[in-house]
């Protein structure tokens, strides 16, 4: 049998995970755009008596929005809700919001709910909601991708100005335990490295320079 080039396996992989990650994006805006279709609803129906029929379909709107925003791979997402940059964090999302689908039903619709078609199709939309969560989450774990280049390069630009942030803080160091220092001297050296780090720093180069001339063996 003839072995595939690892090159040409590895291009087939990247093609089938960018073939995925595209139908799931697909297929996670157009259920968030029914969500939000939900909530409008809600609000053109009118009938808005307690607490819960006042906020659900406000809930329902803001969360179907935020999917979209995760999806279309909006940068401010990553700063607010980093789960999203990944199959697993938008699987356990959709499981959310399939409940908040669902807690919509008692709150939409009169008693006679066997009756209405609005009821058949919510748990339908909250059956796919929950099953598209399934998969995700399975995707996840079978490291399909999810994350994009987008996100990536946002997290190693910070990571890069972490870095670069902590080399460029000036680490004071302490005095060693050989150096000797008296008691009248102590105050002015303690204000010396808290006001002026820089003078602190010479001072402690000065005197390890003059105890290496004393002892040559710390050389």
């Amino acid at each position: 049998m003839e072995q595939k080039n690892p090159k040409v396996q590895e291009k087939q992989s990247l093609v089938t995970r960018r073939c995925i990650k595209l139908i799931m994006m697909i297929t996670n805006i157009g259920i968030a755009l029914i969500v939000i279709g939900l909530g409008i609803y809600k609000y053109a129906v009118g009938n808005i008596e307690t607490f819960s029929q006042a906020f659900v379909p406000f809930y329902l709107i803001l969360f179907g929005t935020i999917l979209i925003c995760a999806e279309l791979e909006w940068l401010f997402m990553v700063k607010y809700f980093k789960f999203l940059d990944n199959y697993f964090g938008r699987g356990l999302y959709n499981f959310f919001l399939a409940t908040m689908v669902i807690n919509s039903i008692s709150e939409t619709f009169s008693k006679t709910q066997d009756e209405n078609t609005f009821y058949i199709l919510i748990i339908i939309l909250s059956s796919i909601l929950a099953s598209v969560g399934f998969f995700e989450i399975i995707l996840y774990f079978l490291d399909c991708g999810g994350k994009s280049k987008k996100y990536e390069e946002h997290d190693k630009e910070l990571q890069q100005n972490l870095i670069i942030k902590q080399n460029s803080t000036p680490q004071t160091p302490e005095i060693p335990p050989t150096v000797v220092v008296k008691n009248d001297n102590l105050v002015n050296i303690n204000k010396m490295q808290t006001q002026d780090p820089q003078a602190y720093i010479l001072w402690l180069q000065a005197q390890l320079a003059t105890m290496k001339q004393k002892n040559p063996q710390m050389s």
